[in-house]
């Protein structure tokens, strides 16, 4: 559990510190493509595959995305432990990324830890699906099916053209 909240933290500050500390779009434009992950960055800047993963583009995305993760990241980390609750994010965030260089041109920029979450949600759908979530923190549902709902908004999302991200196959 202390993981799952210091990772959701560490993902917070991604988002925050760049909107608090940059003055301009341009600035923050520019911040995004240099941590931002790229075919074209991959090869110039490796890091991006671990800076990409804590940078959102927008708030609602974000706060979703990190209820999620409290929900699920706390499920697999107190059934699988905390460095294999780790593992399944972050190689998840990395298929993500790797992924989106079959679908976008070299130059387009991929952030956000969607993929990383969708691991979560698998694994906890498979290690605890009938255990019970309050979400958002008023109603009981099964984690399976807060698993299915948040899959089908996001699947949503991409069809409609709201989020177009292939991470989360």
């Amino acid at each position: 559990m202390k993981l799952t909240i210091a990772l959701v933290l560490l993902i917070l500050a991604g988002f925050f510190l760049p909107v608090l500390t940059l003055d301009s779009a341009e600035e923050y434009e520019n911040f995004f493509n240099k941590y931002g992950f790229s075919g074209n960055n991959l090869v110039s800047r490796p890091y991006v595959l671990v800076t990409s993963i804590f940078l959102h583009g927008n708030l609602e995305h974000l706060l979703s995305n990190m209820l999620v993760l409290l929900f699920f990241g706390i499920a697999v980390e107190s059934e699988f432990g905390k460095k294999k609750m780790l593992l399944i994010f972050f190689l998840g965030a990395l298929a993500g990324d790797f992924l989106s260089l079959f679908f976008y041109p070299p130059e387009t920029i991929a952030i956000g830890s969607s993929a990383g979450i969708f691991a979560l949600i698998g694994a906890g759908m498979i290690a605890k699906p009938v255990d019970i979530s309050f979400y958002p923190f008023i109603i009981p549902v099964p984690l399976a099916l807060l698993g299915i709902l948040y899959i089908i908004y996001n699947i949503y999302g991409f069809i409609m053209g709201i989020d177009p991200n292939v991470s989360y196959v």
